[in-house]
């Protein structure tokens, strides 16, 4: 298997997919234009969905490729944990209008196992297994074979559809390549379907030949083709680590929060590990979204409050590690020169970027100051206290349930379960 760094990474995948007859197109805005149902752009397909419905003919052409930044913060809680990010990258192609699915899973495969040779022997595919809704993707299994994979390493399951999404409906069956890192399989029944961590998702291709409309599947009139996988999940497998933190520019920011960490005895503990990872994606998340072509700014409403969160929440690990706050603006300017390549507003918004991190920062600290006394007057003379009302002084006042349950404990208050 080869090993590149992210940007080796992506160069290579636009020179082969080119080279496979797709256009290469800019990434679009973190801020969705087009659909008001989300509040940051959630997959690459999003912006292409007028083009993959046939409601438009996309300027480039029908064979498309590009890398789409994407925030997802529907898992909040579990960044920091090996595969969890707030922000990642995206590598995205898609065909509008006829193709031919042999040809698509054989461009996929050879990027796969020629360009990045990964081991085709580790490598194992999921397809639609058939439903109610529609029989088995039988085409899918035979392109698979005439492509050359073994039937032992094809795996059906009932979870390979996707969609309706839009509007329009759009919907069909998607096939996905998985990744056997070799750890021991979890029972007799563990297989590709599983979660327990024996394999990794490397690409998804979505087959979107249908509509489903007034209860029924009808076949599209513009079918098409969405398919890609996570930068850094492929670069954490061709770079040979285990985690998407230990990947060349995750693992640049994760050491450079670590060395401002003062008592080096707390990086013996898995937890401040983790809020080392969640300082270094928070910030390269919030520079993205402040720094993208259509800004955003903290306040109490959609996209502004989800930002606030994530600052808030890099500010509280900071804290709880004991970093001083002088060290922000060394890892904000560290995270623009990293990305500004990809993403050309960063410089221009530098210094912007860095006031409105900064004022967020001053704002939430006088806030916090001011909510923990009144936290303490609550405390007050209080004998016992439950977690739910401890969730319940978070949820009003904003300051972390460690640092209430810390006031807790100080106060001599009996926690109940």
């Amino acid at each position: 298997m080869k090993n590149f760094d992210v940007n080796e990474l992506k160069e290579i995948f636009f020179n082969y997919f080119q080279k496979c007859g797709y256009v290469k197109i800019e990434g679009s805005s973190l801020v969705p234009t087009t659909d008001n149902s989300v509040l940051f752009t959630p997959a690459g397909m999003h912006p292409l969905i007028p083009y993959l419905t046939g409601q438009k003919k996309h300027p480039k052409g029908n064979k498309l490729a590009n890398i789409q930044n994407v925030v997802r913060t529907g898992a909040i809680n579990k960044v920091g944990e090996d595969s969890f990010l707030t922000f990642f990258e995206l590598f995205g192609d898609w065909i509008i209008g006829q193709y031919n699915k042999q040809e698509v899973l054989s461009d996929v495969w050879k990027f796969l196992t020629n360009i990045l040779e990964i081991p085709e022997e580790q490598l194992y595919i999921t397809y639609f297994e058939g439903s109610d809704i529609h029989d088995k993707d039988i085409s899918t299994i035979n392109s698979w074979m005439n492509i050359g994979v073994k039937e032992n390493h094809l795996c059906p399951t009932v979870k390979n559809w996707k969609g309706p999404y839009s509007s329009e409906k759009i919907c069909g069956p998607n096939t996905r390549i998985f990744y056997d890192t070799g750890k021991e399989k979890c029972s007799s029944n563990c297989n590709v379907t599983c979660n327990c961590g024996k394999y990794v998702e490397l690409w998804d291709v979505v087959f979107f030949d249908y509509t489903y409309k007034n209860g029924k599947l009808e076949k599209s009139i513009s079918p098409s083709v969405d398919m890609g996988a996570g930068v850094e999940r492929l670069a954490a497998l061709i770079q040979g680590v285990n985690t998407i933190y230990e990947t060349d520019m995750m693992n640049i920011l994760v050491n450079m929060v670590e060395s401002q960490v003062e008592e080096k005895e707390k990086l013996l503990d898995s937890n401040n590990i983790k809020k080392c990872r969640i300082i270094a994606d928070h910030l390269r998340c919030s520079c993205l979204i402040i720094g993208d072509e259509i800004s955003t700014i903290p306040s109490n409403k959609g996209r502004g409050y989800v930002l606030r969160k994530i600052i808030r929440r890099a500010i509280n690990s900071t804290d709880q590690l004991g970093i001083k706050y002088d060290s922000y603006e060394f890892l904000i300017n560290k995270i623009i020169d990293m990305y500004k390549k990809d993403n050309p507003f960063l410089e221009l918004k530098r210094e912007y970027i860095l006031n409105v991190i900064n004022t967020e920062y001053n704002l939430y600290k006088n806030t916090l100051k001011k909510n923990l006394i009144k936290i303490e007057k609550e405390l007050k003379n209080r004998n016992n206290i439950s977690n739910e009302e401890i969730n319940n002084l978070f949820n009003r006042y904003g300051v972390p349930v460690d640092i209430i349950t810390e006031m807790v404990i100080k106060n001599k208050i009996l926690m109940r379960r």
